[in-house]
């Protein structure tokens, strides 16, 4: 009997080791880690957007802390983001005090700011990667950034190559993963104030390489690949791979257009951080149980909706990265999609029903303040939206059911649990 106590007390530790483990540890150990931008302007606010929306369709286990300049950023912006869910820390830009060379991009004066993330009070293991980079060929490039100077022209594997030019070894400071350090930061904030910065040309991204010149550890690149690698390297661009996509130069959420046109098909079509919004459309006829395409939509669409008018007409809604709050209807007759009258703001996550009167109803969502309350009625005889009565919890990715008295029942994913 005593043994078998002692069995027993002996499986009871373990239980109790495991779950400690599991439930605290582990726990403990979540609360130390975030992901980490920067929003220093208005222009990103759809990148900060993107970013967050992805992670929590990734059902990431880590929240996203946003470094903010506050004084740059609307009091909207900043409910908004804060909406989404995000960790707020206002910080102050800065600028080094010594003479800088020409920088490659207008832009990149904000990016010493990027520095920020260092001087984060709580130990939180930051993702913005370190990553060996693949070059375009832009006017504001140094003359060394050339193919055979690439790491990857050797190899994947290959960084000590003896044909890699010193300068090919640089890294990417798109992303990279750090722990953050009073100590450390003050150390670059002395050496941004004292070197020689004349031959700067990607701010904190040289800055960075030179800090840290002799101490940092090379990541795979499938963390951190530029779009341009399906150009310059494509035996590398294998999508279900690919862990994240760096969009250098022209973003997602800008219209397309110039250098962007050779980058179409990840921009609108694909690829893991990619708002994986297309424009095609294709019709399926039951009698001969076949597909056909038919005339694309004007706007590539993620996620949207589409609700099926009394005149066969169909109405398309919203979407994930739609930042126009332009629907569309598609001419059963004509097949052809024409763009009509906007709604009251841009949508995601919303939900959309033919109503008995034949009006469409367009119920919560994201919208660009956060998650929504509002429902707006399309009327497909004046082809106009008026809004109507608002749902009492705002929500998203929620259902609606028309029920047989007429009226509309909504339930699920409510702001407030409800």
């Amino acid at each position: 009997m005593q043994k078998l106590v002692a069995v027993l007390i002996a499986i009871a530790a373990v239980l109790i080791s495991i779950y400690y483990q599991q439930h605290f540890v582990m726990k403990a150990d979540t609360k130390r880690r975030a992901w980490l931008t920067l929003l220093v302007n208005e222009e990103y606010v759809p990148g900060v957007l993107a970013l967050v929306r992805s992670l929590k369709r990734a059902k990431s286990m880590y929240p996203l802390v946003v470094l903010l300049v506050s004084d740059q950023l609307s009091e909207e912006t900043q409910e908004m983001i804060l909406n989404e869910g995000c960790l707020v820390r206002p910080v102050e830009t800065i600028y080094p005090t010594q003479k800088t060379g020409n920088l490659a991009f207008q832009r990149l004066t904000h990016d010493w700011t990027k520095l920020r993330a260092f001087q984060i009070r709580i130990q939180i293991l930051l993702l913005f990667k370190l990553a060996y980079a693949i070059r375009q060929k832009t006017s504001s490039y140094p003359k060394y950034w050339k193919p055979e100077n690439c790491p990857y022209t050797h190899g994947e594997n290959s960084d000590g190559h003896d044909l890699v030019y010193e300068h090919g070894r640089l890294f990417n400071s798109g992303l990279f993963v750090f722990h953050p350090n009073l100590v450390v930061f003050e150390q670059m904030i002395t050496a941004l104030n004292t070197w020689d910065l004349t031959d700067v040309i990607f701010a904190d991204q040289d800055f960075l390489n030179q800090f840290y010149r002799s101490s940092r550890k090379r990541l795979p690149y499938i963390y951190n690949s530029l779009k341009t690698f399906s150009k310059t390297h494509p035996y590398l661009w294998d999508e279900l791979k690919i862990k994240a996509i760096h969009f250098i130069l022209q973003k997602t959420w800008d219209k397309l257009g110039g250098n962007s046109l050779d980058y179409e098909h990840i921009h609108l079509a694909g690829g893991v951080g990619a708002f994986c919004s297309g424009a095609t459309a294709e019709l399926f006829d039951p009698s001969t149980q076949q597909w056909t395409l038919t005339g694309n939509l004007n706007i590539g669409r993620y996620q949207h909706t589409a609700s099926t008018l009394p005149d066969g007409n169909i109405l398309v809604v919203g979407g994930y990265g739609i930042y126009d709050n332009i629907p569309e209807l598609f001419d059963s007759l004509t097949n052809i999609w024409t763009e009509t009258a906007g709604m009251s703001t841009a949508l995601d996550g919303h939900t959309a029903l033919t109503l008995s009167n034949g009006n469409a109803i367009v119920i919560g969502g994201y919208n660009l303040f956060g998650y929504s309350k509002k429902a707006e009625l399309f009327d497909p005889s004046t082809r106009l939206w008026t809004q109507t009565g608002s749902i009492n919890n705002s929500r998203v990715s929620h259902t609606a059911s028309i029920l047989p008295n007429g009226k509309v029942l909504v339930t699920g994913c409510s702001s407030t649990n409800t």
